[in-house]
């Protein structure tokens, strides 16, 4: 299977209207099917599986802003909001996932004697029906 790539490095992340974009360093989600066991009738040896509900979980790492560090983790905090995820930029007709996520865990991560890069990592994963599912072939 070939190696597939976004267009660029213009990922845009938007939390509760914020632009998260310049602090952004990487992230991923995925997109799953909670299968439903059909079976019916008498001698059967086999399962019936049909689809079940659609989710989305993932995670995102956000460089550690030392000017806004106030109002950037008030929008990585674990919890409720309003995500807009564009893996190759807010233009139209590119890739995009939006709607409500929830952050289910929020980390500092990276702190050390050796100084090295702070980052915030959150996990997040579906709170509603997507707005504007990429797995569905949403596009901005």
């Amino acid at each position: 299977m070939a190696e597939v790539h976004f267009h660029g490095n213009n990922a845009y992340i938007e939390i509760d209207g914020v632009d998260m974009s310049p602090d952004w360093i990487d992230g991923s989600l995925t997109g799953t099917n909670e299968g439903q066991e059909l079976t019916a009738g008498a001698g059967r040896t086999g399962m019936q599986r049909g689809d079940g509900l659609d989710d989305v979980a993932g995670s995102f790492t956000f460089q550690y802003n030392s000017v806004s560090f106030g109002s950037q983790i008030l929008r990585l905090r674990a919890g409720k909001h309003d995500m807009v995820m564009c893996p190759e930029g807010n233009v139209s007709g590119k890739p995009k996932h939006a709607g409500s996520l929830r952050i289910s865990s929020t980390e500092l991560a990276g702190q050390s004697v050796s100084k090295t890069a702070v980052n915030i990592a959150v996990s997040v994963e579906q709170a509603d029906d997507p707005t504007t599912n990429i797995f569905a072939g949403g596009t901005v």
